[in-house]
């Protein structure tokens, strides 16, 4: 009983301590939003890409496994947000935070229309340092066309959540 009770009151700081932390970061702001700092990796292929190709576009950069449901889940939104709003500048990236194999395979069979690019379990560092300290997937981040990170979304990004984070940066 007492384990359960001293759980909850560590977990309640945890989140009031992360709370507290984001608001102190000034994040979201007046206009205070981090630049998104550039990276490379490959895609499943093995070709490698910088961030910098997507240069100009509203990026959605989204955290994810083959083997997390709730990953799987948004897939189809953002492909579908992909083929109606790519021509108005919306890029879609994902990045599997595991092995290519799995990856390469699961995007194969569903025609993923977005790049996939593949970090591996030290993606999850590349996570943590655009604003997801506790590692979760699927985490998604928004950046506009200036390169700034103006969103973050752990957890599922739903319909209505997504489009009012990216509709009106298009």
């Amino acid at each position: 009983m007492f384990k359960g009770g001293l759980f909850g009151t560590v977990a309640l700081a945890a989140i009031c301590g992360g709370f507290f932390a984001y608001q102190a970061s000034g994040f979201g702001k007046a206009g205070i939003y981090p630049e998104l700092q550039s990276f490379s990796l490959p895609d499943t292929e093995g070709r490698e890409h910088n961030i910098a190709e997507w240069k100009g576009k509203v990026l959605v950069i989204n955290f994810w496994a083959t083997w997390c449901p709730p990953c799987l889940e948004e897939i189809p939104l953002f492909m579908e947000m992909q083929e109606s709003h790519g021509r108005q500048g919306l890029q879609f990236i994902g990045i599997a935070v595991e092995d290519p194999d799995p990856v390469r395979e699961f995007s194969g069979k569903l025609k993923i229309n977005y790049p996939i690019l593949i970090a591996g379990l030290p993606g999850l560092g590349l996570s943590s340092a655009l604003g997801n300290p506790a590692g979760v997937v699927p985490f998604s981040v928004v950046v506009n066309r200036e390169g700034r990170i103006v969103h973050r979304h752990p957890g599922i990004f739903e319909a209505a959540r997504i489009q009012d984070a990216v509709i009106p940066l298009l």
